[in-house]
């Protein structure tokens, strides 16, 4: 898709799921732009690039019950993850007369910044396709051991991919500019005790020791934004 574009969804269904539905996440395929089994709180979250904890004023129902939203974009090509988001919030507005507003508050964080040694990243080699310029962010995992490969990231989107994982917002704070491609390995802190974690590092660790890069919690000012008014989707 064209990246000056601003797609909105052309069709779109949203949908409660059962609570036992397994399979979880974003996913773009082609025009088709969808999420599978997401809380509210985790596609508002997504959508609009915040952490859960930097949405104020959520209903019960935004973490109790779970959806999946499922559309084709009214523009020609495959949309890059911020048109997705765009898209999304777009979405969100029109069917569940979505308002708020943006206010900044103290809060619990995490903060990342330069290491003592300097960041460990290579800049990126994707030239893209057509001009496009499109950032992936994949992972797999198991148990115990997680790997993540980033493509064309900046550190704000790696930020960004951070607050999936941790519990509470990441702000970047590194000043590093640009584009890179990386990967980190990592063993998580709450495996089971029988687990094959490889003798690899927890996440911040491997943050450090990978990449250059240290995350530490504090207190601070962070953007956070304040639900003024929602309403439940109905099936459709």
């Amino acid at each position: 898709m064209d990246p000056a574009a601003h797609p909105k969804y052309e069709v779109a269904t949203i949908k409660q799921v059962e609570p036992d539905a397994n399979s979880s996440g974003f996913t773009v395929d082609g025009k088709d732009a969808y999420v599978r089994n997401k809380s509210m709180s985790d596609i508002v979250a997504w959508a609009f690039n915040v952490h859960k904890k930097q949405i104020v004023n959520m209903p019960d129902w935004f973490d109790s019950e779970r959806f999946d939203i499922r559309g084709v974009a009214d523009t020609p090509g495959s949309p890059s993850w911020p048109q997705f988001q765009e898209m999304l919030r777009a979405l969100l507005q029109e069917r569940l007369n979505l308002r708020m507003h943006h206010e900044t508050r103290d809060l619990s964080r995490f903060v990342m910044r330069v290491g003592r040694g300097g960041v460990k990243l290579s800049p990126t080699t994707y030239k893209g396709k057509n001009g496009i310029d499109h950032s992936d962010q994949t992972g797999n995992g198991s148990a115990g051991k997680q790997e993540w490969k980033m493509r064309n990231n900046s550190m704000d989107e790696f930020a960004g991919f951070l607050r999936g994982f941790l519990d509470r917002p990441v702000v970047n704070e590194t000043g590093v500019k640009g584009k890179y491609d990386f990967s980190l390995n990592w063993a998580r802190e709450d495996a089971p005790a029988n687990a094959d974690t490889g003798g690899l590092p927890g996440l911040l660790t491997a943050l450090q020791e990978q990449l250059g890069l240290k995350v530490e919690a504090d207190k601070g000012p962070t953007d956070v934004i304040v639900m003024d008014h929602v309403e439940k989707p109905s099936d459709n």
